[in-house]
């Protein structure tokens, strides 16, 4: 991600946007070319975030307001308060628990004055979703109880860490919660670290690849009508054979942030809430350069009930998954998904992966590697040696678990060396439990 050198002059921006609400209570009829006129838009580094979205998109001037006005706005609760006495007119902010805040009517009336239909084309222009501010989620306009009789009454606002971005240069994570289903995933691992076929290592570099060529590919060998939005891959393989790991490795030889969707909290039995929640969490994460990682996804993208034998609660899973057919289509972003059990997913959502990296039981000469990086540097008896080690059939995670579980009985009873009887104890309770 760009390293910004600059902030934007809040102290500017505010006095630009306090001249102008003040040009056009003054006279209502003035047009926006003629205030802007008067006050110029104040200069913008291109080497703060805000100048280089302004620049990069070329916004036109009303969106370059628009942002300023809502940037001026939840910086400085004066900007609001310019509308509260005199010729102001309330009906053009919201209340909302005792605040008043921006309205889609508010921006209608800045851009044109007393030309509402002037403005109100101007502003669904602006929120139109194939313009930047929607597919980079930038703003939104929320809250709207009756989108037929009064479209603009929601009020207007940045989505959730755009300001902050924009303030300081930094995207804040998101916190995890109703709202954001979803933790940041982490690892203080690297490529090199990950054990795996060489094979299945060449198809993880091909994915670290494809979004520095997208671009390319694209514009210069016109392959843009080929290639589907986004990119999606499909991990799969038994539990503990380095699905997840692999998915936050990736992530940071791509330099982007992985957030593992919780499907328990995106879930919910009540029709149409799965879906709300899900265009949520997309919404959010639209333009934001994330991975979206659904780990267990063969609990959400699962196979869909056989048409006119299904249940209420198969009908609300076909919902789900016709939903998100059309979402990942629509989705420009990176979508890594995850699953113990493929052939438990629908037949559609497989053909929509430009990538299946396939994991297996690891081969025993790649289990010596993992013992060997596993096993803490510690004496141990000279029975316990990395061949005999290698020959239990086990994945990587129960691999770790064995280790870390000897290591503390050591020092847990003051052993001075690792047990071959603890080991081995261990080793068969993990067999055990995997059924091998």
């Amino acid at each position: 991600m760009k390293r910004y050198t600059e902030l934007p002059d809040n102290d500017a921006i505010c006095q630009w946007i306090n001249d102008y609400i003040d040009a056009r209570v003054a006279d209502e009829s003035r047009t926006f070319e003629s205030i802007t006129g008067e006050f110029p838009v104040p200069e913008i580094t291109a080497e703060s975030a805000l100048g280089e979205f302004i620049a990069e998109h070329k916004l036109e001037p009303e969106a370059v307001f628009t942002l300023l006005f809502l940037f001026a706005a939840t910086c400085n609760p004066q900007t609001i308060d310019r509308f509260s006495s005199g010729k102001r007119d309330h009906k053009r902010l919201r209340m909302v628990e005792d605040a008043l805040l921006p309205s889609g009517y508010t921006l209608s009336w800045l851009l044109a004055g007393n030309n509402g239909i002037k403005g109100m084309t101007l502003v669904e222009k602006l929120l139109n979703p194939k313009h930047v501010f929607n597919k980079k989620s930038i703003l939104q306009l929320s809250g709207v109880h009756d989108s037929a009789s009064a479209p603009l009454n929601g009020v207007l606002q940045f989505v959730p860490g755009v300001l902050e971005m924009f303030l300081t240069n930094r995207f804040q994570p998101p916190r995890f919660g109703d709202n954001f289903p979803a933790r940041l995933l982490t690892t203080t691992r690297d490529f090199d670290q990950m054990i795996h076929p060489e094979y299945l290592r060449e198809k993880m570099r091909i994915v670290v690849a494809e979004p520095a060529y997208e671009k390319t590919m694209r514009e210069k060998y016109d392959m843009g009508e080929q290639m589907p939005l986004g990119y999606r891959v499909l991990m799969s393989g038994p539990p503990g054979t380095g699905k997840s790991m692999a998915a936050a490795v990736l992530g940071a030889c791509m330099m982007r942030d992985v957030y593992q969707v919780m499907i328990h909290q995106v879930m919910n039995k009540y029709v149409g809430e799965t879906e709300k929640n899900l265009d949520r969490l997309f919404n959010m994460a639209e333009g934001k350069g994330w991975i979206l990682f659904f780990d267990e996804a063969d609990a959400i993208f699962g196979t869909r009930g056989e048409e006119g034998k299904e249940d209420a609660g198969s009908r609300n899973r076909n919902e789900v998954i016709s939903y998100l057919l059309q979402r990942f289509e629509h989705y420009n972003g990176i979508i890594f998904c995850a699953t113990n059990l493929e052939n438990n997913m629908d037949i559609a959502f497989k053909r929509r992966f430009q990538m299946q990296l396939r994991f297996s039981l690891p081969t025993e000469t790649l289990r010596c590697k993992l013992w060997e990086q596993y096993l803490p540097d510690f004496p141990r008896e000279s029975r316990i040696t990395i061949e005999w080690l290698s020959k239990f059939t086990l994945p990587p995670s129960a691999i770790a678990n064995v280790c870390n579980r000897v290591m503390m009985y050591a020092l847990h009873f003051g052993y001075k060396e690792i047990r071959f009887e603890d080991i081995d104890h261990e080793i068969k309770i993990e067999m055990r439990d995997l059924g091998i």
